[in-house]
């Protein structure tokens, strides 16, 4: 009877130790995930040409445009999407004077008609987190203002979507 308790209490314990591990790893895992978009979105954040090409004016100037896009931004993206394969959307979206381009450039007043939660945060250029019901799956957004307010005219944010699927493996 002694070493029956004994070895229950012993196999609890190293199940409760167990359990607390995998909760760890899942949560390090997680904050991992997280911190990865977040030095992405640094690095979109510092991206100079990206900023001067969402600042330019380009009047009437369309083959300026459509060389931005299939130089810069395009580009850009797809990589992007290659090196995070979690990342199921990226946007720019912008007050400047770029046309709708993909799925990479989209207007401003797109984002505030569409995400009811736009309206609602106090957005800026740290990022934010947000968690969103779209039908029947979740999916994680990364939102943040960018281009520095010395050297930008216009307002820009930058939009990802994270498949928690795939971003947070662990967990699922």
């Amino acid at each position: 009877l002694y070493a029956y308790r004994v070895n229950r209490d012993l196999t609890a314990r190293n199940a409760r130790m167990a359990f607390e591990n995998a909760v760890e790893q899942a949560v390090a895992a997680a904050d991992n995930a997280l911190d990865t978009f977040d030095a992405m979105s640094a690095y979109v954040f510092n991206d100079t040409s990206l900023l001067a090409a969402l600042n330019r004016d380009y009047g009437s100037n369309y083959y300026s445009m459509y060389h931005v896009y299939r130089t810069l931004i395009e580009p850009n993206c797809m990589a992007y999407y290659a090196l995070y394969p979690a990342l199921s959307r990226m946007t720019v979206y912008t007050a400047g004077n770029l046309h709708p381009y993909s799925n990479y450039v989209m207007p401003l007043e797109r984002l505030k008609a569409d995400e009811p939660w736009f309206e609602l945060h106090e957005l800026s250029y740290s990022p934010t987190w947000l968690s969103q019901t779209l039908s029947a799956s979740w999916n994680l957004v990364h939102v943040r203002r960018i281009g520095m307010p010395s050297l930008s005219a216009q307002e820009h944010y930058l939009y990802l979507e994270i498949d928690p699927k795939a971003g947070f493996q662990p967990i699922y």
